[in-house]
C-alpha cells in the first residue's frame, strides 16, 4: 500500500476546518425562527448580533494574525480568552431564564 504524502493530509485538515467554520457561521440562520417563537427575541436583534459579530471578526482578524506571527498562538491566544470571558458576566443577568421559557410546544 502506497504512503500517503503529508501535504494531502494538511490539505484534508485544512478543507475540513474551513467547512467546519462555514457551517459554524451559517448556523444562525436556521436557529432564528425558533429562538424567536421560544424565546421571544425579536429577529432584527438577533440579526443586528450576528453582524456585529461578523463585523468585529472582520475587523480584527488581520490584528489577531499579526499578534500571533509575532508573539505565538499560545501567547497570543490567553489574553484573547480571558477578555472573551471577563465580559460574560457583565451580561449574564440579560440571558434569557430557560426555566421560564415556553415548553408548551411539541
Amino acid at each position: 500500500m502506497a504512503r500517503v504524502h503529508y501535504g494531502w493530509v494538511v490539505a484534508g485538515a485544512a478543507f475540513a476546518t474551513l467547512v467546519a467554520a462555514a457551517a459554524f457561521r451559517a448556523a444562525p440562520g436556521p436557529l432564528m425562527v425558533p429562538l424567536h417563537e421560544d424565546l421571544d427575541w425579536s429577529i432584527v436583534t438577533m440579526s443586528a448580533a450576528v453582524s456585529v459579530n461578523l463585523v468585529l471578526y472582520g475587523l480584527t482578524a488581520p490584528f489577531a494574525a499579526a499578534l500571533m506571527e509575532r508573539f505565538g498562538p499560545p501567547r497570543s491566544r490567553t489574553p484573547s480568552w480571558s477578555s472573551a470571558s471577563s465580559v460574560f458576566p457583565l451580561h449574564a443577568d440579560e440571558l434569557p431564564n430557560p426555566s421560564a421559557a415556553s415548553r408548551t410546544r411539541l
